[in-house]
């Protein structure tokens, strides 16, 4: 009568082992590469679409830095665009400590575009003399930002027919 008693006590153990086990592996994060990038590809996301263009000769004007007011221009390079913001190459060197306004004059498929921003992001080129900085569009009229749009939205519908092709 005990060995029974023993071998009942010992199944129930052992199958709570096995249903605390699973719940564990249901409820656990999985930390494999793939979903751990997919997780950090969401908390990344950008909140407009960007498209990588290659316009030389823009001109950023910096208004403000910091409380002091400067009115200077710089010749940069457009290299991505969204409705919300752009990324540029300058060979100045700001400092990010405070925060720096600037007007962006840039053209897309030859319309003219002029926008207020704010500097919020730049990344050091090692062994060259400029910097990307990403400016976050302020301001910008709803007009203008349709406009903007619907150029962004026609660089890529013509990269898409040439990779079609």
């Amino acid at each position: 009568m005990q060995d029974q008693q023993l071998i009942i006590v010992g199944a129930l153990v052992v199958l709570f082992l096995i249903a605390a086990i699973f719940l564990f592996l249901k409820n656990r994060k999985s930390t494999s590469p793939i979903e751990a990038k997919n997780e950090e590809k969401i908390e990344n996301k950008r909140e407009n679409f960007r498209v990588h263009v290659d316009e030389d000769d823009s001109l950023m004007v910096v208004k403000k830095i910091g409380p002091d007011s400067v009115n200077k221009e710089y010749t940069c390079k457009l290299v991505d665009i969204s409705a919300g913001g752009a990324g540029v190459f300058c060979e100045e060197d700001f400092p990010l400590k405070d925060q720096i306004f600037v007007i962006l004059h840039f053209s897309l498929n030859h319309e003219q575009f002029k926008f207020n921003g704010r500097i919020v992001r730049k990344i050091e080129s090692l062994g060259r003399k400029h910097s990307l900085y990403g400016i976050q569009f302020l301001d910008m009229p709803e007009a203008d930002g349709n406009r903007l749009i619907k150029e962004i939205i026609a660089i890529e519908n013509n990269r898409r027919k040439i990779s079609i092709k």
